[in-house]
């Protein structure tokens, strides 16, 4: 994702107008950056708010620059989508409840977070909570601009990517069945 932004949206070349140090998983970044061993970190949220109340500045956010990426998905083999068309439908409606339960329900959002964000103050939960709710679109289409960006960030490494169309990977048809099948009510 890195490499592609920087091509994209800043026109450097990654590794020679900027160094890219990997200092491991999630939990090394922010202490990383707190450190000096880097200059800047890409940083999910909650981590990228902690980092701003630790005083950094936060110089780019890949939704503000229009990038789509599918960072957060659920994918799945076409034949285990034809064996059980019926699992398939019932896991889409499954998430998009529990989008708008997130969305309508702060209360019991907040509960969740809590649980599994141990330690985060109020605040905090009330920003993550903010940021992903204004974010999060109310039924989870997936998007087929987000599939041609990850496409297109492979191509490097595996070339038979740039010949892929994004439309054949995704199937839009469980998330229509769900949008008229009435479990938006």
């Amino acid at each position: 994702m890195l490499h592609y932004i920087l091509k994209r949206k800043f026109n450097r070349e990654p590794g020679k107008d900027v160094k890219i140090v990997n200092v491991g998983d999630t939990p090394a970044i922010l202490p990383a950056l707190e450190r000096g061993v880097v200059d800047a970190a890409m940083l999910t949220t909650p981590s990228r708010l902690v980092a701003k109340k630790m005083g950094f500045r936060e110089l780019a956010d890949f939704d503000d620059l229009g990038v789509q990426y599918p960072y957060v998905g659920i994918s799945t083999l076409k034949v285990n989508v034809k064996k059980s068309p019926d699992v398939t439908l019932r896991l889409v409606r499954t998430l998009t409840d529990g989008i708008q339960i997130f969305k309508t329900n702060k209360e019991r959002s907040f509960s969740v977070m809590k649980r599994y964000l141990r330690g985060a103050s109020d605040e905090m939960l009330d920003e993550t909570y903010g940021y992903f709710s204004a974010r999060m679109p109310k039924l989870p289409y997936p998007s087929v601009e987000a599939i041609k960006i990850a496409l297109d960030m492979m191509v490097d490494q595996f070339p038979q990517a740039g010949s892929v169309d994004p439309n054949e990977v995704v199937d839009l048809s469980f998330m229509r069945q769900v949008e008229t099948g009435g479990a938006m009510k």
